[in-house]
C-alpha cells in the first residue's frame, strides 16, 4: 500500500440537510441512489456507477432521502445466546501475551463530553450491511456487554487491490468462526482502504481476541490492511473517524478512551502507521471534528444499493 491520498471531491460538508431529523435504512438507500443518479464520484466510477462511501460522506443528501423511522444500532444476526464465548482472539498473526488494561490514552485535546455535537444536523455514517457483503449468520455464544471505550485494530493482512476488500472480510469471518470457534467476526465494524465501512458483529455484544486481554466493553473498529508494512490513506482515516464518532455519540464514551489494540496486549496491532495517529492525537481531532459538525447517524447501505456497491468494489481495478 502506498501513502497516496485518494481524491475526495469538495462538494460540501459530510452532513445531510438541516431539515432532516432522522435517517433510516430506506433513506440511506434512497440517498445512495440519488447520488448515483447525479454521477458524483468520490474517487472512482465503475461500470457507470459511483461506488464508494466517500461519495455519500462528501455530498449533501437530497431531502427525498429522509424517512420517519430513526436509524439505530444494527440488529443482531443469528443466535445471540448469552453464553461465554472463547476468550481467544481474532488476529491470527498477533502473539498471545498478557498486558495491563489502561483506562485512557494520553491523547491531547480530546472531547470529554461525548454525544453533544454543536449542531442537531445528522452526519451520515454510511455502512454496508451484512447481507450485502454476504456475511454468514452469527452463531450461538454471543456475550452482551456495555461499551466503555474505543479500540482500533488492523487485520494485519496486506491488501493490494480495492477489489479484495469484501472477500478478505468474508475470509476473516470464516476463520474466526470455523478456526477460532467464535460466534461471529471479532470486530464491530471494519473499514477498507477505499473508506467503505462494513457492519460486523453487533456492538451490543463483546468482540473476541487471540491476545490475552478481555475485549468486553471495547467498541472494536478494524482497518483492513497491514499498517506495519504500509501507510494509511485519508479516505480510510476519515471513515474510521466517522464510525468512532458514532460510537462516542451512541454509547456515551469519551473520545479520551480511544486507544489501539497494542495498548492492551503484547501485539503490534493496529500497526505503526495507525498507532502514530493515535499517539499524536490527530485521530482524536478527526473524531472531535465529526462530533462538532453534527449528530453521527448510521445509514445502512443495504438491499439492491448495498449489493450494487459490493459489486462495484469487487469489479474495481484500483490498486492500494
Amino acid at each position: 500500500m502506498t501513502e497516496e491520498e485518494y481524491p475526495v471531491p469538495d462538494r460540501g460538508r459530510r452532513r445531510v440537510l438541516a431539515g432532516l431529523a432522522t435517517l433510516t435504512v430506506a433513506g440511506g438507500a434512497a440517498a445512495f441512489g440519488w447520488l448515483r443518479q447525479q454521477g458524483r464520484s468520490g474517487s472512482e466510477t465503475v461500470a457507470g456507477r459511483t461506488a464508494t462511501a466517500s461519495t455519500i460522506r462528501s455530498s449533501v443528501v437530497d431531502e427525498s432521502a429522509s424517512a420517519s423511522t430513526p436509524t439505530s444500532t444494527p440488529e443482531p444476526s443469528g443466535d445471540a445466546a448469552a453464553t461465554q464465548p472463547s476468550s481467544e482472539s481474532l488476529d491470527s498473526t498477533e502473539p498471545e501475551a498478557a498486558a495491563s488494561e489502561p483506562s485512557t490514552t494520553d491523547n491531547a485535546e480530546v472531547n470529554d463530553d461525548p454525544g453533544q455535537p454543536a449542531s442537531a444536523e445528522p452526519v451520515a455514517v454510511p455502512v454496508i450491511c451484512r447481507p450485502s457483503w454476504r456475511a454468514a449468520p452469527a452463531r450461538a455464544g454471543m456475550e452482551a456487554h456495555t461499551v466503555k471505550r474505543l479500540t482500533v485494530h488492523h487485520t494485519a493482512s496486506p491488501i493490494s487491490r480495492i477489489a479484495d476488500g469484501p472477500g478478505n472480510i468474508r475470509g476473516h469471518q470464516r476463520f474466526h468462526q470455523d478456526n477460532r470457534g467464535w460466534p461471529d467476526i471479532a470486530y464491530h465494524f471494519l473499514v477498507d482502504p477505499a473508506g467503505n465501512i462494513y457492519q460486523g458483529r453487533d456492538p451490543g455484544f463483546r468482540g473476541d481476541t487471540a491476545t490475552n486481554y478481555n475485549p468486553a466493553g471495547h467498541f472494536l473498529v478494524c482497518l483492513e490492511g497491514d499498517y506495519d508494512q504500509a501507510g494509511v490513506n485519508d479516505d480510510q482515516m476519515s471513515s474510521l473517524a466517522l464510525v468512532l464518532a458514532w460510537g462516542v455519540s451512541s454509547f456515551g464514551v469519551p473520545v479520551a478512551t480511544l486507544a489501539g489494540h497494542r495498548d492492551y496486549a503484547d501485539t503490534q496491532c493496529p500497526g505503526d502507521a495507525v498507532y502514530r495517529l493515535l499517539t499524536d492525537g490527530s485521530l482524536a481531532e478527526r473524531v472531535n471534528a465529526v462530533l462538532a459538525s453534527g449528530q453521527p447517524t448510521l445509514v445502512s447501505v443495504c438491499g439492491p444499493e448495498g449489493d450494487a456497491l459490493i459489486s462495484d468494489i469487487e469489479a474495481s481495478t484500483r490498486s492500494v
